[in-house]
C-alpha cells in the first residue's frame, strides 16, 4: 500500500511540474521562430506579449512591424530559417541572444534581450538589421593574427 501511495504520490508530481514550469528566453525564441515561419507579426506580438511594460509602447512595435513586413520574398526572397550566432548575460538576469535568419537574397540579423528582474523572463529588446555582413568583412579587415594564406585554385 506504501508503495502504491508513493508511485501516486511521485505521478502526481510529475503531472503537475508542467503548470509551474518557467518560460526561458530559449523557449520564447523557440516559439517565435516556429510562428515566424508562417505569421511574422503574430510572432512579433506573442514575443512583446511577454512583456506588460511593451503595451505602453504600441507606437514603437508598430513600427518595428512595419520595418519588418518589408522582409517580403520579393525583396529578400524565401525564408530558410535562424542559427544562433552568439549569446551574451549578465549574472542570470539579462541575456542578449544573436541569430542569423537566413533568407535567400542575404542573412539578416535579429537581436533578442530578455530581462528578469524577479522571477519571470520578458523580452527586454527586440531589434534587427542587415549589417551582418559588413561587420564580419571589418573584423576580418582587423584581423592581424598573421600573413594572409595564398588561396588555391
Amino acid at each position: 500500500m506504501k508503495a502504491i501511495s508513493t508511485l501516486l504520490l511521485l505521478v502526481a508530481c510529475l503531472l503537475c511540474k508542467p503548470l509551474f514550469a518557467q518560460e526561458t528566453p530559449e523557449t520564447y525564441i523557440s516559439k517565435f521562430f516556429t510562428e515566424y515561419k508562417t505569421a511574422p507579426m503574430l510572432a512579433i506580438d506573442h514575443l512583446y506579449g511577454t512583456n506588460p511594460w511593451m503595451a505602453k509602447a504600441k507606437d514603437a512595435v508598430e513600427g518595428l512591424k512595419s520595418k519588418l513586413a518589408v522582409l517580403t520574398p520579393d525583396y529578400v526572397g524565401d525564408y530558410y530559417g535562424a542559427e544562433l550566432i552568439t549569446t551574451k548575460q549578465l549574472k542570470d538576469r539579462l541575456k542578449v541572444y544573436v541569430y542569423m535568419v537566413k533568407y535567400e537574397r542575404q542573412p539578416i540579423r535579429f537581436i533578442f534581450k530578455f530581462y528578469r528582474a524577479n522571477d519571470k523572463w520578458m523580452l527586454y529588446s527586440f531589434k534587427f538589421d542587415d549589417q551582418l555582413d559588413d561587420e564580419l568583412e571589418q573584423s576580418a579587415r582587423l584581423d592581424n593574427t598573421g600573413p594572409a594564406k595564398p588561396v588555391k585554385q
